[in-house]
């Protein structure tokens, strides 16, 4: 792992990742190790939405809803305002659509890899006692169902907000 160190000058410990990561410690410390970028996941591919949130990144899931509502934006403003077509045309929404799904798939690990470190240092930082460093990592990290479920909610409502808006602005029908 080529991350920034993680803290206190040494790699993370067994218990720090295991406690940081949860029941799939298995599955992505064998990734993290077998290919430096940490390989592909399919569940960032095909649900990168609710996987980051899940996995509780969501700063990282925040950025993935903006660039994705930019980018929904900046489609409607180009195709529709701009050029005066009636739609974006549904290829190059499936096109992108598909490079943010890539990316996301592409740099899931690595993207988690970075959070576990961060969690870790910070808990390093703020806890010299063992045993409530790994009781701290365990609630901090794993994964979260309801996270999830209100981040993916709350993209939802803001992207439907969004075209709604567009659409007033540039006098479409929603």
């Amino acid at each position: 792992m080529n991350d920034a160190d993680a803290g206190a000058g040494t790699e993370p410990t067994e218990a720090e990742v295991r406690a940081a990561v949860g029941p799939k410690v298995e599955y992505y410390t064998r990734r993290w190790l077998a290919t430096e970028g940490g390989g592909f996941n399919w569940a960032a591919f095909f649900f990168a939405g609710l996987w980051l949130p899940y996995r509780k990144m969501y700063w990282t899931a925040a950025i993935l809803y903006s660039v994705v509502i930019a980018e929904s934006l900046l489609e409607e403003m180009v195709f529709v305002g701009w050029l005066g077509w009636p739609e974006t045309p549904p290829v190059v929404e499936r096109g992108i659509a598909t490079a943010i799904s890539v990316v996301c798939g592409v740099f899931g690990n690595r993207w988690y890899r970075t959070h576990v470190r961060e969690a870790i240092a910070g808990a390093r930082a703020q806890i010299a006692d063992e045993p409530t460093r790994l009781a701290a990592l365990a609630r901090r990290g794993g994964t979260s169902v309801p996270g999830a479920l209100v981040a993916g909610t709350l993209f939802l409502v803001l992207l439907i907000a969004t075209i709604v808006a567009q659409d007033l602005l540039l006098g479409t029908e929603p």
